[in-house]
């Protein structure tokens, strides 16, 4: 028997609930619970003209060599799950799946989209607001040092043009003259 404070369900479709034990009419009807989603969010894997819209939520850097932007999608975005070849010229070789409204998917550290990304996650955190951003894959092109980035297309909405406006000068003063901690090589 589980102890007072166990709450478990078991195949017999009984709950055990700070001691009691429900079944039946008691149980509560889970076709009507709201699916949660859990583990690793689907990727952004962009292709030319591919775009995002979204709310950015954080910044997960707990491993330094793989570093992601978490994102909350405002509409519904198809994005991949599994193994990413970041190297492939025709995409990643994970699978497609469709990232619902309101669920959260991750994106790589984009060196063109990486400054902006960090001063949008810190104005929402300073003020307590999300700001919806658009990102628009426009293509790839090679740096002097040959590697290959993303350039992007990034739209907010007007009014939230004009609120972030004195919070990207705040925030530009921050980081002004700090040594920037070097990005983790996630772009090919």
């Amino acid at each position: 028997m589980a102890n007072a404070k166990t709450v478990a369900a078991s195949s017999a479709g009984t709950i055990v609930k700070s001691g009691a034990i429900l079944s039946g009419a008691d149980l509560p009807n889970f076709a009507e619970w709201d699916e949660v989603q859990i583990g690793f969010a689907p990727y952004f894997h962009p292709e030319k003209g591919s775009t995002v819209v979204g709310f950015l939520v954080g910044k997960d850097a707990r491993d330094p060599k793989f570093v992601r932007y978490q994102m909350k999608a405002l509409v519904d975005t198809m994005c991949r799950r599994g193994p990413a070849n970041e190297d492939a010229e025709e995409g990643a070789v994970g699978e497609d799946v469709l990232v619902k409204k309101g669920d959260f998917f991750s994106m790589s550290v984009y060196y063109s989209l990486a400054d902006q990304f960090d001063c949008l996650i810190w104005a929402s955190a300073k003020t307590g607001q999300e700001f919806p951003i658009k990102v628009e894959a426009v293509n790839k092109t090679k740096t002097k040092n040959d590697r290959t980035v993303w350039n992007f297309k990034m739209h907010t909405p007007k009014e939230v043009t004009k609120t972030l406006a004195p919070l990207r000068d705040e925030w530009r003063k921050l980081v002004n003259g700090i040594e920037t901690p070097t990005r983790p090589q996630l772009e090919t």
